[in-house]
């Protein structure tokens, strides 16, 4: 069996780097974009779909235009992985697995992946080497294990973290438990199972009067003045903090689950939540995510199965 596990640790670059990182996330959003206007025109148009070999091509005449010769200062990696993934979500959209793709945002998921054969870690001295920017000091917190694929670098609430790809060969694992469980996903904040046993991922107490309260503070402020966008920032730490919370419980109710649970059934109301809450959707995908990588790692089985409400 072939384990694909991800190993995230925060990075802790100095002024140059930093610098760095923000033109090749800006880089690597600017070309996703490019690629995806020129696929918008050529559909509308009506030819046939480029691919990622087609785009590749399209990258390398880009830089050779003079008002984007600034694309050049970015690893030719980076940008190559961002028409991947460009392609991928086309790809993804075709067969029914996700929406038609979006242009990205500056400042929203500001990240850029480069491929293993261009990075080199160290893990005694903490240090990692990336294509033009040289070492840089990361937070080490456990051993990375496996065969490195590649490395993503993303920005979260002001800091940069770095999230190591690899896989490994391992024995087919044996389940130690024969249980079997039905999971209802059955409204916006809590999973059911059918031995009663239920789970609650809302926001803590605490975080929603303090969001209550800077929301307040917030309408009261002169847009973009300095007061404004300190109680902005206060309300986005808030929100990340709580996401952690919501992260870390969902990791906590799926480990128990799968370790003590064979067979995992999951059963999806899918009447129970509005297509426009994002936040309900995404914590859903993600609990469903961990339940299948986890079950593949013990050796056990998901079975999903959609439902109506009566």
């Amino acid at each position: 069996m072939i384990k694909k596990q991800a190993f995230k640790f925060l990075l802790e670059p100095n002024k140059g780097q930093l610098f760095d990182f923000l033109a090749f996330a800006g880089s690597c959003r600017f070309v996703y974009n490019k690629g995806l206007a020129l696929l918008n025109e050529n559909y509308r148009s009506g030819k046939k779909f480029i691919g990622y070999n087609q785009l590749a091509s399209e990258l390398v005449e880009w830089k050779n235009e003079e008002s984007l010769s600034w694309l050049k200062e970015a690893p030719s990696q980076c940008l190559q992985q961002s028409l991947r993934d460009l392609d991928r979500a086309f790809r993804n959209f075709f067969t029914g697995k996700s929406q038609y793709p979006k242009f990205k945002k500056k400042g929203r998921h500001d990240s850029f992946r480069i491929p293993c054969q261009r990075v080199r870690v160290d893990q005694e001295k903490k240090l990692v080497s990336l294509p033009k920017v040289g070492w840089v000091k990361y937070r080490k917190s456990r051993e990375i294990i496996g065969d490195l694929k590649n490395a993503t670098i993303s920005l979260n609430q002001g800091k940069w973290y770095i999230s190591f790809n690899t896989e490994q060969t391992v024995p087919d694992p044996i389940h130690p438990s024969d249980i079997k469980t039905t999971i209802v996903l059955n409204n916006v904040n809590s999973v059911h199972l059918s031995s009663g046993v239920g789970g609650d991922n809302t926001y803590q107490a605490e975080e929603k009067k303090k969001l209550i309260r800077l929301n307040k503070t917030l309408t009261r402020r002169k847009k973009y003045s300095k007061n404004w966008l300190k109680t902005k920032g206060k309300i986005d730490r808030v929100r990340s903090k709580a996401a952690r919370i919501r992260l870390d419980n969902i990791h906590k109710a799926t480990t128990a689950i799968c370790k003590n649970h064979a067979v995992v059934e999951v059963v999806n109301l899918m009447d129970s939540v509005s297509a426009k809450n994002d936040n309900t959707l995404s914590m859903r995908y993600e609990f469903v995510r961990q339940l299948i990588y986890k079950q593949e790692w013990l050796g056990g089985e998901i079975i999903r199965r959609e439902s109506k409400l009566l």
